[in-house]
């Protein structure tokens, strides 16, 4: 389903708990002006760059932050250190367009760690985003306005912590 929310303006003073600070674990990480990696980069972080949690997008996937130049952005939760997500609040990015789907089994109940990816291809470009169900078997993927016409959503990956994993999984969901 594509939707286009409406822009949540949250107080971080009264939502956040105590200031809660984590590092980035790699060179060169993105805060982006969006969470998603088809929005323009503002900076350019080092390792070891103190960042401020101010909560997180609907599915937990990206971080909004506060750097130590006082700018908010969005920064990929893998390139953080770990910290307690569930005490944060969910953020609502403003502006964009947010592509969500969700995967249950057959008895319904959500299947988490399911890769989509989002993409477009015309002549002229090729724009894609990727995206990973939660444990509610919801995944969010964030475009931004300006971007229009024919997508694609296809399942790409499976995150799997089980050792029983068959090479019948590869091939057909249903019989992992």
């Amino acid at each position: 389903t594509a939707t286009s929310p409406p822009t949540v303006v949250v107080d971080i003073a009264a939502t956040a708990i105590d200031s809660y600070y984590v590092t980035t674990t790699a060179q060169n990480v993105n805060l982006r002006t969006q969470p998603g990696t088809l929005f323009p980069v503002s900076r350019v972080m080092s390792q070891g760059m103190r960042l401020q949690v101010l909560g997180l997008s609907p599915g937990g996937e990206w971080v909004y932050i506060l750097n130590d130049e006082g700018i908010n952005g969005w920064v990929d939760k893998n390139f953080v250190d770990e910290f307690p997500a569930e005490q944060f609040p969910s953020v609502e990015p403003g502006d964009i367009h947010r592509i969500s789907g969700r995967v249950v089994d057959v008895n319904g109940n959500p299947i988490s760690g399911i890769g989509f990816a989002i993409e477009q291809t015309t002549a002229s470009k090729s724009l894609r985003t990727d995206s990973v169900t939660d444990a509610f078997g919801t995944f969010y993927a964030y475009l931004p306005k300006n971007l229009s016409g024919a997508w694609t959503v296809s399942y790409i990956s499976i995150s799997s912590t089980s050792n029983a994993m068959t090479p019948e999984c590869l091939t057909d969901i249903k019989a992992c």
